[in-house]
């Protein structure tokens, strides 16, 4: 008994020097870069992908190759999704409101223009997700932004968040009182846990919930309705005015897609392309795009694109933040999977050793 006692207090004390030496060497990797670590949040430019949610056979429906899954995966950092409604049955609405702290779960359909047109099924399964990724993803932040069209209250949105555990990881703007100049760094969300920043279109004035923040407050964005020109090796029509015309925010959403206008059944509408996509997602494209933006003193963060499918977007956004560039993603992610990112090796001890003192505990006890 008493030699395993003296083995778990060795083990704890190795522990906690693991800890302590892992912050000492600056071993912490914040979004798979070292240097990123000390970066403000409102400072680093994150991949991000337009109607992340809208996958589908049909082109000109959809905005994505790939689903979320997969876009965590490949180190997408920011996702947009689209919000509406569909009617809840009495039995699951009673059902709710004995779930967690008495704030019944709003149903939420993530859905393309109608959920007539494409329909990706719920939120809260997307949020599960999610959920999955930053637990087992423990240096990773993500954001994600709602665009609320049928302005669901904050309480509804973050109904969802509750009932998919995510809730734990939700940044708390009020906990920086000059958050309008100056955000936390990237380091500070990790170890305070808060690496979810959710922001959405619409939300009702309610303080009780700083966590669901209002786009408008915070971000300010770029056109989104730039025309493919078929005959131009590249699109040379982005530019950096904002769109709405707006005050200077601390972000910004840089939309690097175009449209193609196609014809069907004799109206003429403007849709993303697979065509148009691959021309303008190249790294020199979103450079020089960056660059514009760059000379009238924007800094965008939010790099925004359609039909990801190559590593030049994020080749592209280490030059922007000013890494060297390298793939720190093993693409392993799923649902079952342990890690879209591997823990680095004294983590992994860290990990082993934890283990072993809880088991040493209990056989104590």
């Amino acid at each position: 008994m008493m030699r395993a006692k003296f083995i778990l207090i060795f083990l704890i004390s190795c522990i906690n020097s693991l800890c302590k030496a892992q912050k000492k060497n600056g071993a912490m990797y914040c979004n798979g870069y070292k240097k990123l670590c000390r970066v403000p949040y409102n400072k680093v430019a994150f991949p991000a992908t337009h109607n992340s949610y809208a996958v589908s056979r049909n082109f000109f429906v959809a905005n994505q190759h790939r689903k979320i899954p997969e876009q965590l995966n490949d180190g997408i950092r920011v996702f947009m999704i689209d919000a509406h409604s569909k009617k809840v049955g009495m039995t699951k609405l009673i059902r709710g409101l004995f779930k967690r702290d008495s704030i019944p779960l709003t149903n939420i359909q993530l859905c393309h223009g109608n959920c007539g047109i494409l329909d990706a099924g719920k939120m809260m399964d997307v949020l599960i997700v999610f959920k999955q990724f930053l637990d087992q993803n423990p240096h990773e932040i993500v954001t994600i932004m709602i665009e609320n069209f049928h302005g669901f209250t904050s309480t509804e949105i973050y109904s969802n968040f509750l009932h998919s555990g995510l809730d734990r990881y939700l940044f708390n703007p009020t906990m920086y009182p000059n958050i309008q100049e100056e955000w936390p760094t990237l380091r500070q969300l990790i170890e305070t846990d808060q690496r979810l920043v959710l922001f959405s279109s619409i939300i009702a004035n309610d303080t009780r919930i700083p966590q669901v923040m209002e786009e408008a407050q915070y971000i300010a964005q770029t056109s989104y309705r730039v025309e493919h020109r078929r005959k131009q090796n590249f699109q040379t029509g982005f530019d950096c005015a904002l769109n709405p015309p707006s005050r200077p925010k601390p972000l910004v959403v840089l939309n690097h897609f175009v449209l193609d206008t196609i014809n069907i059944f004799g109206f003429k509408i403007q849709v993303s392309t697979p065509k148009g996509s691959n021309k303008v997602n190249k790294e020199q494209s979103i450079l020089d795009h960056y660059q514009t933006c760059r000379d009238a003193k924007i800094f965008p963060n939010f790099i925004t694109v359609d039909f990801h499918n190559n590593q030049e977007l994020f080749s592209a956004i280490a030059s922007i933040n000013k890494v060297s560039y390298v793939d720190p993603y093993n693409r392993t992610f799923d649902a079952t999977s342990h890690s879209s990112t591997n823990l680095p090796p004294v983590k992994k001890i860290h990990n082993l050793l934890l283990l072993l003192a809880v088991s040493l505990l209990s056989f104590t006890a």
